[in-house]
């Protein structure tokens, strides 16, 4: 069983398998009104030169449907005549 967040907290790690600059610095995930939710986080500078960090949370079922509806589009531009066998 996986460690499970008290409501209202969460932890970010640093995002080891980032390859690119628009993947997120920081991955995580939070308890928000009982359920689990997903963090990423960006480490980012402002105009000041201050640095800070730039937060996405969504529900884990949200990030799921995205990797889903990634993998649909790139299927259905996918003809069966290009298989070169």
């Amino acid at each position: 069983m996986s460690y499970q967040h008290k409501d209202g907290f969460g932890s970010l790690f640093r995002n080891r398998k980032k390859e690119k600059d628009t993947q997120p610095d920081m991955r995580g995930d939070c308890m928000i009104d009982g359920r689990e939710m997903e963090i990423a986080g960006w480490t980012k500078t402002d105009k000041n030169g201050q640095k800070y960090l730039s937060l996405k949370i969504q529900d884990k079922r949200e990030q799921q449907q995205e990797g889903m509806q990634q993998a649909r589009q790139a299927v259905e531009g996918f003809e069966s005549d290009d298989i070169p066998f």
